[in-house]
């Protein structure tokens, strides 16, 4: 492997592994009842779910 491919494997793994605590992060906290410090913006949810997105294709891309 070369240098460019250890390091998208790393960006995608941790945008991969942060998005997935953000996003899970933010349905414990709005399912306690009560708004969170982020509220329920919906943009942050897209958000996450685009940095898993993103993530997994740094990893294929690095892997591929």
């Amino acid at each position: 492997m070369s240098s460019e491919e250890i390091i998208l494997l790393l960006a995608g793994t941790a945008f991969l592994l942060f998005n997935i605590w953000l996003l899970f992060y933010m349905l414990k906290e709005t399912k306690k009842g009560y708004r969170s410090s982020f509220g329920n913006d919906i943009k942050l949810y897209v958000g996450a779910i685009l940095g898993i997105i993103l993530g997994i294709v740094l990893i294929f891309k690095s892997l591929f």
